[in-house]
């Protein structure tokens, strides 16, 4: 079996990761989402983000600094930096991480399972 590496010496960059799942994303087969999701990542390198999604394309992407409170959101998800990365890479199912506690969603759980496809998480 091969060991994970995650990058714990750089910063997570959702958009370049979000850019990168729209290059394969075929909208035709899923559901129109629009949504605002507020994306909380902790440990080392994580950060919290709103995304406004719009006809199941991320539209806008705000990196939100310590300072400022969570914002009023369709969906709220929290996950550490390491399920992230094993999310990303494809060793862990996003619905085996729900099921674990390791990625908490609040909020709107149809929507949050659309959006899973949307992101292809």
């Amino acid at each position: 079996m091969t060991e994970i590496v995650i990058p714990t010496n750089k910063k997570l960059d959702l958009v370049a990761i979000l850019k990168e799942r729209r290059q394969t994303l075929d909208t035709t087969t899923i559901a129109s989402v629009n949504a605002t999701v507020y994306l909380q990542v902790t440990g080392e390198g994580g950060g919290e983000w709103c995304l406004s999604i719009v006809d199941s394309v991320v539209s806008s992407i705000v990196q939100l600094s310590v300072s400022e409170n969570s914002p009023v959101a369709d969906i709220n998800i929290s996950v550490d930096i390491e399920t992230w990365w094993q999310i990303y890479r494809g060793t862990v199912k996003t619905q085996f991480a729900v099921l674990k506690g390791k990625l908490r969603i609040r909020g709107n759980k149809m929507l949050a399972l659309k959006l899973i496809q949307v992101l292809q998480l």
